[in-house]
């Protein structure tokens, strides 16, 4: 981990003046991805209520690829996400996730960053991090809160639109929703999709910030998005109530996905194996 103050002191220069603006203007694209992200909880679990048999049988379809693919999502480990393309796709995605937390705090809130770091594995960057003194219950924090998220979203359709602009193959045209998925499980499936170089980068810098945008939106213990429900909540009741009321949707949210990965990931596969 390297830390600088004197970058967080150039970011915060640049927070004061059109940047920061700009990314103030985009904060509220941040909002849609929290009840996006709500409904898509409560839609699953109650699709998973209503067919539970399908959902069973998709579970067995996961122990018959070969092991590691699409389960954690880790580059070089999960063999869906290839090293050097998914490493720089999640540093851009976590980069700008920081970078517009950072300009937010400093435009909107008048709180500039402390200082600005680097997590390093192997000497490489794989994530970054901000330190700001803005408490996430602060009823005009939800900006700052939702410009991360809307920075993901921003660099998500940027790559998609270049993506498309130098030539999207035909599958993603036919299948669009195969491009919530790695080529390479595709491909176990029996969706072969052929891309260059530069379209592979487009590619995982589109999904990766996506799905980075999507997760952090969920109220989980964790999330910007239990900070986000906390503050936007804190608007229509007393502030204690909305931290008890967050913290109550994000444990429940948490048991939730915790209880399907449990049972689609681990008992059915262990049944499989009786």
């Amino acid at each position: 981990m390297v830390e600088s103050r004197r970058l967080a002191e150039l970011v915060g220069r640049l927070g004061r003046g059109a940047l920061g603006k700009l990314a103030k203007l985009m904060s509220p694209i941040g909002l849609i991805p929290l009840f996006a992200a709500i409904a898509l909880i409560v839609f699953n679990v109650i699709d998973r209520l209503l067919r539970i048999e399908y959902y069973i049988f998709i579970a067995k379809l996961y122990t018959k690829l070969p092991p590691g693919y699409s389960t954690i999502g880790i580059p070089g480990i999960d063999p869906a996400f290839p090293l050097l393309k998914s490493w720089l796709a999640f540093f851009i995605a976590f980069t700008a996730h920081e970078l517009a937390h950072a300009l937010v705090a400093t435009y909107d809130l008048g709180k500039p960053p402390r200082a600005i770091g680097l997590f390093l594995a192997l000497g490489l960057p794989i994530g970054a991090y901000v330190k700001v003194d803005v408490t996430p219950s602060n009823k005009r924090a939800w900006r700052f809160l939702a410009a991360g998220v809307a920075a993901n979203i921003v660099v998500a359709a940027l790559a998609l639109a270049l993506f498309a602009l130098i030539g999207m193959p035909s599958q993603y045209l036919d299948t669009p929703a195969a491009l919530l998925l790695p080529p390479e499980f595709l491909s176990l499936k029996g969706i072969s999709i052929q891309l260059d170089l530069l379209q592979s980068i487009l590619f995982y810098i589109w999904l990766i910030n996506a799905w980075v945008a999507l997760v952090n939106s969920i109220p989980l213990l964790v999330t910007d998005g239990h900070h986000l429900l906390t503050c936007l909540l804190s608007k229509i009741m007393p502030e204690d109530r909305a931290y008890r009321a967050s913290m109550n949707t994000s444990l429940v949210f948490t048991s939730i996905i915790v209880g399907i990965v449990v049972f689609e990931r681990i008992i059915i596969p262990l049944l499989e194996l009786v």
